[in-house]
């Protein structure tokens, strides 16, 4: 039980890790469009 609830954990830290990444890559270019676009 207390492998699996390990493993559960591993998991779901992983999938959030891999979540934030993807955000992260999706907001990067709407960042640099802000930055570009308030530069002017």
């Amino acid at each position: 039980m207390p492998l699996s609830k390990m493993r559960v954990t591993v998991y779901i830290l992983m999938s959030t890790k891999r979540l934030a990444e993807m955000y992260g890559e999706l907001a990067k270019p709407s960042a640099q469009a802000n930055a570009a676009s308030c530069l002017g």
